[in-house]
């Protein structure tokens, strides 16, 4: 009887060459099982000053993307509370990378 298609190294060959050549057009393993994780790392201080009765608050925000999906980042709103537990929304107006 004539050998099996299976005991055939060439098909094995064709077979790795195939598999390798669709794993190669995908991206990395880890990017496909990855998601979204930022980091941030805030300072213990923060400068805060005014020009012509308008509030400057320069607070440097460090803000790393540790998971494999590309993130935008299209606004940001910071959120400070007083003394007295009054809540204050300041929405980022400027960034310097």
């Amino acid at each position: 009887m004539g050998q099996s298609i299976w005991a055939d190294p060439g098909t094995w060959g064709v077979i790795v060459a195939a598999a390798a050549l669709v794993l190669s057009q995908l991206p990395p393993v880890r990017d496909m099982l990855g998601g979204i994780d930022l980091a941030m790392t805030l300072p213990q201080q923060m400068s805060v000053w005014h020009f012509l009765g308008n509030l400057q608050l320069i607070l440097p925000i460090d803000i790393d993307n540790i998971g494999s999906t590309r993130v935008s980042i299209t606004s940001f709103l910071a959120t400070i509370i007083d003394a007295q537990g009054k809540e204050w929304g300041l929405p980022a107006q400027t960034y310097i990378p």
